[in-house]
């Protein structure tokens, strides 16, 4: 009887041990991934970020970051149309723009992968414009990678480097600048901001 005690306190006792080291499985319950609407690079090494004060968009057409990104027919998912405008008022009013030419000349977004064919790609400063990452170095690297294409989530992103060119008026020469270490992430939709 004192054995059947013993294996009987032994086994009730391992059946509560089981019991109290089970953890909730919380994994079930996640919340849906969203976008996180981030623009970065670096331009000739130094890193540029979207930042306009609201205070400041007194000049028409100006923005932090404005974008439409939308099925291109309006109602199937894909293709997209993008439509982006990033601009920084701390460094020099510069601003970016990556968009598409309508067909029959724009090709829409279909899937992930290197895209950069189907954008048209401009830097502005308040003394020249820059474009045309193609020309002359076909060498450096010319990418704008979607990496994400989600849309259940409406999340788009991805990464970037290319090199852009402008001419000089003043001494009709060609100019260029380098964009690196480039991310972005966006939300399918139309979103604008500026900061405080």
């Amino acid at each position: 009887m004192k054995n059947q005690n013993r294996l009987f306190f032994l086994l009730l006792s391992l059946l509560f041990i089981n019991n109290s080291c089970k953890k909730a499985n919380t994994d079930s319950v996640q919340s849906a991934p969203t976008s996180k609407n981030t623009f970065s690079c670096k331009i000739n090494g130094v890193p540029w970020e979207p930042y306009w004060r609201c205070a400041d968009l007194a000049t028409a057409g100006m923005a932090e970051m404005k974008y439409t990104i939308k099925p291109a027919d309006g109602i199937h998912t894909l293709p997209l149309y993008v439509n982006v405008q990033l601009g920084n008022s701390k460094l020099g009013k510069t601003t970016f723009l990556l968009q598409q030419d309508p067909p029959p000349n724009g090709i829409y977004i279909h899937h992930t992968g290197n895209v950069i064919d189907t954008l048209h790609i401009q830097y502005i400063t308040d003394s020249m414009g820059y474009v045309n990452y193609y020309f002359p170095d076909r060498h450096s690297p010319r990418y704008f990678n979607i990496e994400t294409l989600d849309t259940v989530h409406h999340i788009i992103s991805g990464s970037f480097a290319f090199t852009l060119y402008g001419n000089r008026p003043s001494d009709n020469s060609l100019d260029s600048l380098i964009v690196t270490e480039g991310q972005f992430d966006f939300q399918i939709g139309e979103f604008s901001k500026c900061s405080n």
